[in-house]
């Protein structure tokens, strides 16, 4: 069988034996991670670059998930590099930033006067 015609989960193997053990251990979850996200048996060369950028969308656009998706881009850059893969997927992983005006995003908190029987009634509609 040719170099592409391997599953992702035989080429994460390979990745993952081909580091230290230290960096192995490191990247190993994430990896892993991509890997039954897309089904550890389904051939590496059947990954498309919109897929990985799904991946990408799904672990979000924080810090964190840059950090989660080092590993997975090395992973990928080891596939192009050692021929698992032709096309260079490693630079779909792009986390793109969150929207300053994103409604997920609440803004300054602001002080609503209320009448003393507006109050009342708004307390008792939160009670019922």
């Amino acid at each position: 069988m040719d170099k592409q015609g391997l599953s992702l989960g035989e080429v994460a193997f390979s990745f993952l034996s081909s580091l230290s053990s230290e960096e192995g251990k490191d990247k190993q979850q994430e990896v892993n991670r991509f890997v039954l996200w897309y089904g550890k048996d389904r051939p590496i060369n059947q990954i498309t670059s919109l897929e990985v950028a799904n991946y990408a969308q799904w672990v979000g656009s924080s810090s964190e998930a840059t950090r989660r998706l080092e590993p997975v881009k090395a992973f990928l850059a080891y596939a192009k590099k050692e021929g698992f893969v032709k096309a260079n997927l490693a630079s779909q992983l792009r986390v793109k930033p969150i929207s300053v005006k994103s409604p997920l995003i609440p803004g300054p908190k602001q002080r609503v006067a209320l009448a003393p029987e507006d109050y009342i009634e708004l307390k008792s509609k939160l009670t019922v």
